[in-house]
């Protein structure tokens, strides 16, 4: 009786320090009432969720809801004997936060100042729209280098309105970040708006993304009397 009443107690603070969820949905039997996971939003890009199956060349998007904070996700697909599997096939998990009452509205979207890249094609976000270098060469010569981007699929960038091309290899776009000695700055309106401190900073962007310069760079600017507007927008409440 000890040993089962030791094995309850244990079990149960296990469950309250470790909590888990299990959101399941057979592609099978689309209808089960054993399926978790509510695949009523789910999107596809020109056809429609039918039978469990997705046609080729399509894409089946979809949200997952699990109440509580957690620490990290497993995925598992569990494949029928007689299904084919393709090669090309491929999948990707975004983690995203939503207030409860809180209204549904665009996407957020990446930061300005952020440096993405697909595959040999990079961009960088400038007064809220995405702007692609009209090719590596110029983004080399502002003074990037490729580790500077970070790697993200195409549908990533539709988080962000299109905007101009950069084609101007002398002038930097709006929100270039840039490191001058232990202080980082970010452009705007052609002015250097400096952030509070280093780690105010990195909370933000990595290191990698900021042009470093000598002091002789501060001349070519004004130095704005007002803070980094990304460090403002995101600071934590």
């Amino acid at each position: 009786m000890y040993a089962i009443f030791l094995a309850i107690v244990f079990f149960t603070l296990y469950r309250i320090l470790f909590p888990s969820i299990s959101l399941v949905f057979s592609f099978s039997n689309i209808n089960s009432p054993k399926n978790t996971l509510n695949l009523t939003t789910a999107t596809l890009k020109s056809d429609t969720l039918t039978k469990g199956s997705v046609a080729a060349n399509n894409v089946l998007s979809f949200d997952a809801h699990p109440y509580g904070n957690f620490s990290h996700v497993v995925i598992e697909l569990t494949i029928n004997k007689n299904s084919k599997i393709t090669k090309d096939a491929s999948l990707t998990i975004h983690k995203s936060y939503e207030a409860f009452f809180y209204p549904t509205g665009d996407s957020v979207g990446f930061r300005d100042g952020t440096l993405l890249a697909v595959k040999d094609t990079y961009y960088m976000v400038s007064d809220g729209v995405l702007r692609k270098f009209l090719n590596a060469s110029i983004a080399m010569q502002l003074g990037y280098s490729k580790d500077s981007f970070m790697q993200v699929s195409q549908d990533d960038l539709k988080y962000n309105k299109a905007g101009s091309d950069i084609a101007d290899a002398t002038a930097y776009p709006d929100d270039t970040l840039f490191s001058v000695g232990d202080t980082y700055y970010q452009l705007k309106d052609q002015q250097l708006a400096p952030f509070v401190s280093t780690n105010a900073f990195l909370s933000q962007f990595d290191a990698n993304q900021a042009i470093t310069k000598n002091a002789d760079f501060l001349n070519q600017y004004k130095l704005s009397e007002h803070l980094s507007d990304s460090q403002m927008e995101h600071w934590p409440l």
